[in-house]
Order: C-alpha cells, then sequence, then structure tokens
C-alpha cells in the first residue's frame, strides 16, 4: 500500500486553531469507545504561524523563489495595501522579476484593489525598477481615467485579465491539476462566470469544487 500523509495548507485571516490528530475531532470521553476510532496526525502549514524573515531565509536555501513568492502573497493576501510595503521591498532584495511579479499578480487576483493606490506603493518601494507587470501597472494607474471611455478596450481587458488571474490561482493552489483544468477554463467567454470561478479559487480546498462549478454552469 502506498503511505497517505495527511498536509493541511491554511492561509485564512487568523491562526489556525485545529486538532492535529483526527480523534480529538470527536468529542467523546469514553475510553472504550476512543480506542477504536480512526486515529492519524496531521501535518499543519498555518502561514500565519511563520513570520517572513522565517519564508525568505527557508525557500532561498533551496533556492525557490517562485515558491518564495507564492508563500508570501498567500500569507498576506488579506493585508492593507501599504502594509505590503515591507514584502515588496523583501522580494526586491531576495528574487527576481518573476518572483516579484507573481507576487502582485497574486494579490490582484482576490482583490478589488485600486490600481492608482497600488502603483504608488510599488514606486515607494522600488518596484518600478522591475520589468513588466509593476511597469504596466504603473502605466494603468497614471491612465485609468482614460480607459474609462473605452469601453470595449476595457471589456476585453477585463476578460484577458479574469483569465490570466485565474490561471494564476489554479496554478498556485493546485499546481498541473490546476493548469490542466485551465484548458476548460479559458473558452468560457462569460465574464460573471470568470468572476465567479475567480472567487472561488481563493477558498477552494481541492480542483473538484471548481470542475462543479464548469458543471453548473
Amino acid at each position: 500500500m502506498i503511505p497517505i500523509i495527511p498536509f493541511i495548507f491554511y492561509h485564512g485571516k487568523k491562526k489556525l486553531s485545529i486538532p492535529e490528530n483526527f480523534s480529538n475531532y470527536f468529542n467523546i470521553e469514553d475510553k472504550n469507545i476512543k480506542e477504536y476510532l480512526l486515529n492519524f496526525k496531521s501535518i499543519i502549514f498555518d502561514t500565519n504561524r511563520l513570520n517572513d524573515d522565517k519564508i525568505i531565509e527557508t525557500t532561498k536555501a533551496i533556492n525557490n523563489l517562485e515558491l518564495l513568492a507564492g508563500l508570501l502573497s498567500m500569507k498576506h493576501i488579506f493585508d492593507d495595501i501599504k502594509s505590503l510595503k515591507p514584502v515588496l521591498k523583501a522580494l526586491i532584495q531576495v528574487s527576481d522579476k518573476n518572483g516579484y511579479c507573481l507576487f502582485l499578480e497574486y494579490i490582484i487576483i482576490a482583490r478589488d484593489i485600486d490600481k492608482k493606490e497600488l502603483s504608488r506603493v510599488i514606486k515607494e518601494t522600488g518596484g518600478d525598477k522591475m520589468p513588466t507587470l509593476a511597469d504596466r501597472l504603473i502605466e494603468e494607474g497614471k491612465q485609468i481615467g482614460w480607459q474609462e471611455g473605452k469601453q470595449a478596450g476595457w471589456q476585453e481587458g477585463v476578460y484577458e485579465g479574469l483569465l490570466e488571474a485565474i490561471k494564476i490561482g489554479l496554478q498556485l493552489k493546485f499546481s498541473s491539476d490546476g493548469l490542466a483544468l485551465f484548458e476548460s477554463i479559458k473558452t468560457i467567454n462569460d465574464i460573471d462566470k470568470l468572476k465567479t470561478i475567480k472567487d472561488a479559487i481563493i477558498d477552494a480546498k481541492s480542483v473538484d469544487e471548481i470542475k462543479k462549478l464548469l458543471i453548473n454552469n
């Protein structure tokens, strides 16, 4: 038989408080019954229990900058934009442009962020020296008023942005299984359906939950 080790990854707003042993989920005092319950210990990975320095130190040691960006983005996804400044500065120092952009893109996926404010934070933390996404966000922040009059282009931009956000979210949470599902999702043209899928990725526990949305829609 192939051994299965339970692993719980959590990045909610508050620290996770659940038993490590499965049998402790049952409120049973009778030892004669409890000894027959299925019991195993789970590995619990709660991003709230790790400080940023520890995450940076560990991921640098294994030379995985994508993992670094992914963990930091999930840990700080609920933070205020201004409070992200130290994280962005740290990423600039230890990561490359791909890790930096991956962090920004995931934040944009899950949050309704004012691009003008985000572009200011990027500049203040030195991110304007990072190419591609950072440049694009700063430029969008400058031209956002002008873009409001371009409804057709805006719709196209929203569509492409949603697909990009969904792809990154699926990759971060479900790896290859998520990318495989994205092949079906990218054929959807309905922006409202894509928004529903994007929002569902944040709380989804498995890729099957996202698959159900495709069936239902």
